[in-house]
């Protein structure tokens, strides 16, 4: 009997414990807990970002449903979803262009976001090979975007500052800087530098240290174009951590940054440092985008590459 009584008791303390870290992750979501978290940039990729969510919503209700809340419904569509008109309309080409695509409807979103609405053939449209629409390919976002897509199932590094008052993003700049390196393990030759790896969407090592100043603003690079540019790895011994020693430009990396902190607690920088950093990051001249967005432009690539491969069972 007390061999029960210990399991009822040892089960109801393991429930009790998943429910209160069920309602802890709940409660940082809710819009009261959000607004304390302090701003340290802005998105400057806003349109990028609203776009993706439309196409979001044009492809699945379901994972556009930001969009979904505010969009005007119309008389055929069902309670939930809608009738799915980009989806029909791309899914009749013999070919379908995604990067090119994405960029072309990207600018018809440009031209028309004051009134985003009715936009899904256009978009669709441009993922054809006989879309006439055009875009800005030489822009440093355009390039930026390109080159994630490109190396979308490739791996990455990333470092970011770990000394905050050397805040030295100025133009033609090393990075990182020597003298910003923390004087621990391969650290201490003032050569190398710490470095996390992880792949796209980023959601795994690149989402780890939320104290630290490097989760909100960091360089990253492909591990083949490291290479390239004549980059070494190292193997700490007495940590289980990856070190580099390079000699990169502050634009041989594209930078990915955060709009808010995940704590109002706890953080281990000056916040008031963490945003002047970024903020000079984005005057320096390197390639940057918000990491919320370059995520939703995976998961927006990933659905159309989906579809495209269901399109052929059709």
């Amino acid at each position: 009997m007390a061999y029960y009584i210990d399991l009822i008791i040892m089960t109801s303390k393991t429930a009790i414990k998943k429910a209160i870290k069920s309602f802890q992750a709940f409660s940082k979501q809710t819009p009261f807990y959000q607004n304390r978290l302090p701003v340290i940039a802005t998105n400057t990729e806003e349109d990028l970002n609203d776009f993706l969510n439309l196409m979001l919503f044009y492809m699945c209700a379901d994972c556009g449903e930001t969009i979904g809340k505010v969009y005007p419904r119309k008389n055929n569509w069902d309670f939930h979803h809608h009738c799915g008109l980009f989806n029909q309309t791309i899914s009749k080409f013999d070919e379908i262009y995604i990067f090119e695509g994405l960029m072309k409807a990207f600018n018809i979103y440009i031209h028309n976001k004051e009134n985003p609405f009715d936009l899904e053939i256009k978009f669709a449209n441009s993922f054809s090979k006989n879309s006439k629409h055009e875009y800005p390919r030489l822009s440093k976002l355009n390039n930026l975007l390109e080159y994630f897509f490109s190396n979308r199932n490739e791996t990455f590094i990333r470092h970011g500052l770990e000394n905050l008052t050397i805040n030295d993003y100025s133009k033609g700049s090393i990075f990182p800087p020597s003298t910003s390196l923390m004087p621990l393990s391969l650290s201490t030759d003032e050569k190398s530098f710490a470095i996390e790896i992880d792949k796209p969407p980023f959601t795994k090592c690149f989402d780890h240290s939320h104290k630290y100043p490097w989760h909100y603003c960091s360089g990253i690079i492909t591990l083949k174009d490291f290479k390239k540019k004549n980059g070494i790895l190292k193997l700490a011994d007495d940590r289980e951590h990856f070190y580099a020693e390079a000699n990169l430009s502050l634009t041989d990396w594209f930078f990915i940054y955060q709009t808010k902190t995940k704590y109002t607690k706890s953080l281990t920088f000056d916040v008031d440092l963490l945003r002047n950093g970024i903020n000079q990051m984005k005057l320096s001249g390197a390639s940057y985008i918000e990491i919320k967005t370059l995520r939703k432009f995976f998961h927006v690539v990933s659905m159309l590459e989906q579809r495209k491969e269901a399109f052929g069972l059709l």
